[in-house]
């Protein structure tokens, strides 16, 4: 009896955290002696549901820590419920603890709950004591996997923080995606108050992936970085050269003629890095590219930076499907 009331005690403590739970059950008189009973342990923020439909709806405007769940119920069972639960706790970043209650005995019934995600069952009739054990012990897994997802997406968030401090690609030494979405930004605002035009274009080394597979990443890290050399005399100090990712370098030309001159000096540009093999500690390499481009001034404006990068990615794609070498510039309909 000493052993019940320490441990109902200590129960007492991990409600008093605020511990949420939600009941399901299609039999109504199950619902209230479960509440009822975790009740009179401390709990008070206790939900009850007659479907598991219901509380998908619950977990939609509120998130639990427990979910005690009959494992029989019509038109969603206890199992099919602790899947939906699990994906919409992926996209929450919560974790909630799932017992079910069965009348089910034996180890393939076991392993069938486990192996759906469930943390843990409790066989019917409900002991009382048993059942404040098991929220007791499923209370304490979620609090701590949801103190470790806020650890891990607040650590995530500083990452990508930091991350956009950061203006330099480490590899080549030109500036990245993000310096090359502040200027594609800066040349939309300059092109529509001051008019003029300008031309972005992203080159992708179309065969990376094919040197990186036989020669490995140490050549093709060569490769890339021989390759922003190239460009890098290829442009003009007022234009803009970065890295914009893996196989790609990003490009934007500004020039009062760029949309009339845009296309012949990318092709300038594609016979300079291409005509000539590249020397790699695995000897001279040929490279290909493809390029996606596309124009805009203050009379045609090509929109947001992040529309002008769908529309370089369906240049790309384009520029590829001609073959080598080829370039895909599009103009913009304002």
């Amino acid at each position: 009896m000493d052993i019940i009331n320490k441990f109902s005690s200590e129960a007492r403590k991990v409600s008093e955290d605020e511990l949420s739970i939600i009941i399901v059950d299609d039999m109504h008189f199950s619902r209230a002696v479960i509440r009822q009973t975790l009740s009179e342990f401390g709990y008070s923020d206790i939900r009850v549901a007659s479907s598991g439909a219901e509380v998908l709806r619950m977990l939609d405007m509120r998130a639990a820590d427990v979910l005690l769940a009959d494992w029989v119920m019509p038109e969603m069972n206890g199992l099919e419920l602790t899947g939906s639960v699990r994906e919409l706790g992926k996209s929450r970043h919560w974790y909630t603890s799932i017992i079910l209650f069965t009348t089910k005995e034996g180890t393939n019934a076991i392993g069938e709950a486990f192996s759906h995600g469930v943390d843990d069952y409790i066989n019917k009739p409900v002991n009382s004591f048993e059942l404040l054990a098991r929220v007791y012990s499923a209370g304490r897994v979620a609090k701590l996997q949801n103190k470790l997802l806020q650890q891990s997406e607040a650590l995530h968030n500083l990452q990508s923080h930091q991350e956009t401090l950061i203006t330099l690609d480490l590899l080549t030494g030109l500036p990245n995606k993000h310096e090359f979405r502040k200027r594609l930004d800066n040349s939309i605002k300059q092109s529509n108050t001051r008019g003029g035009s300008f031309c972005v274009a992203v080159i992708k080394v179309a065969n990376l992936e094919d040197i990186n597979d036989h020669f490995g990443h140490e050549v093709g890290d060569q490769i890339l970085m021989s390759v922003s050399r190239k460009l890098r005399r290829q442009i003009r100090p007022l234009d803009f050269l970065g890295r914009y990712k893996g196989d790609r370098f990003a490009i934007i030309l500004h020039n009062d003629m760029a949309v009339l001159h845009g296309a012949k000096i990318l092709r300038r540009i594609v016979q300079n890095i291409t005509a000539k093999p590249i020397a790699s500690s695995s000897g001279l390499l040929d490279i290909s590219v493809s390029v996606g481009a596309l124009t805009g001034s203050n009379k045609k404006s090509p929109g947001t930076p992040r529309k002008i990068e769908k529309h370089l990615a369906n240049a790309l794609q384009k520029a590829a499907q001609k073959g080598q070498n080829a370039i895909t510039l599009l103009q913009s309909s304002g």
